[in-house]
């Protein structure tokens, strides 16, 4: 299967998370054993090494910085989502609760797969 096929995944990280878990998933991808593409990756730290990462795969990136307000980081995390036509979140080393208005939009199509309780 061409990586362009199938379920278009965001991968979202946060803080200093090396993308251990994000980096399997676009081989996975690239290799044909995940039936889709890691469309974007969002993180909150321009600077963390889970998003050069990303940038080393040729994965697109997006910055989206937590604020005070759930609601309107909510709003802009679902801007960057519709932006690459993402159809599954996997939450790989993100250490944030999602806003209430990105779990109601992709409700059953939230896969966390940080190895902790959150």
């Amino acid at each position: 299967m061409a990586q362009g096929e199938g379920v278009r995944i965001a991968v979202l990280v946060s803080g200093h998370g090396r993308g251990s878990n994000m980096q399997a998933l676009i081989d996975a991808c690239k290799e044909g054993r995940i039936r889709g593409t890691v469309a974007v990756v969002i993180g909150t730290r321009a600077g963390a090494p889970a998003i050069g990462r990303a940038r080393q795969a040729g994965v697109p990136t997006v910055i989206v910085r937590p604020g005070s307000d759930d609601e309107d980081y909510g709003r802009r995390l679902l801007q960057a989502l519709t932006r690459y036509g993402v159809n599954l979140v996997c939450l790989a080393g993100y250490m944030r609760l999602l806003p209430p208005n990105v779990v109601e939009a992709y409700r059953w199509r939230i896969l966390n797969i940080h190895p902790a309780l959150l």
